[in-house]
């Protein structure tokens, strides 16, 4: 009996905390609006980095590993990693192909595109006043080919130094990735952000806590809060976020 009523103290206590959490995360978001990417204000944050756990368990509160189950791996890549020019080696072990950038400095030299910067959205586009612009010689991976659903965003960045952007083309993963806050709905894609770098550690990893078909499942039914981890629990997309955070590591 004892042992019960501590049992249930503790699950009350870590769904209490998790709870917290997730409030000041809601209030993070709403604070910082829609123009501000939402990894920023995950930035270095990892609430359950020294519990990993599946969805299900995540949602139960109850993140100690049992014996019949394997030993998962929360050291995944996050969004603020795939858009870094350093990261488009390893693009291919997460089912990716990386863009092609062809960037050029102020005097309209090229520089390529290496380390962990990434271009700004100025330099892809020329005016009277500058010299021509970087250009991308190909997209890679589209959003929609990726989270294998049709989505609302748009192609934000032009396929040549002129500045044209082809709107007939589907937005791809990196523009998605490096610039959320040019989409119509920024939050959206700041959701979308997360669910991509999920599915890339799902395939990347073979001991990541979530599968591709979760994280696509996260991405349909998170913005309706009819995610549902576990029995009688659902998720938003404040929660899902909240998750898969505590799945990734720190750049």
């Amino acid at each position: 009996m004892a042992k019960d009523m501590l049992h249930e103290e503790q699950s009350e206590l870590r769904s209490s905390t998790q709870q917290k959490e997730i409030d000041q995360t809601r209030r993070n978001l709403t604070r910082i609006g829609l123009t501000t990417p939402v990894l920023m204000s995950f930035s270095g944050y990892s609430p359950l980095a020294n519990a990993c756990a599946t969805p299900s368990r995540h949602a139960s509160g109850n993140t100690s590993p049992q014996t019949e189950e394997p030993v998962y791996s929360c050291n995944g890549k996050p969004p603020s990693y795939l858009v870094m020019c350093a990261s488009f080696g390893s693009w291919p072990l997460g089912g990716l192909d990386a863009p092609q950038l062809q960037i050029q400095d102020g005097s309209g030299n090229p520089i390529g595109c290496t380390g962990g910067g990434v271009p700004s959205f100025d330099t892809f586009f020329s005016s009277d006043s500058n010299p021509p612009a970087s250009k991308i010689s190909s997209f890679g991976t589209t959003v929609d080919v990726y989270v294998g659903a049709t989505t609302t965003f748009i192609p934000v960045l032009p396929t040549n130094g002129a500045g044209t952007v082809d709107q007939t083309r589907l937005a791809s993963v990196w523009e998605l990735l490096a610039f959320p806050e040019k989409q119509p709905d920024p939050q959206a894609a700041q959701f979308a952000q997360f669910i991509i770098a999920a599915i890339y550690n799902a395939n990347a990893d073979s001991k990541y806590p979530v599968s591709v078909d979760q994280a696509k499942e996260m991405f349909a039914k998170g913005p309706l809060t009819e995610y549902q981890p576990t029995n009688g629990v659902k998720w938003g997309v404040t929660e899902i976020i909240f998750y898969l955070q505590s799945t990734m590591g720190f750049v």
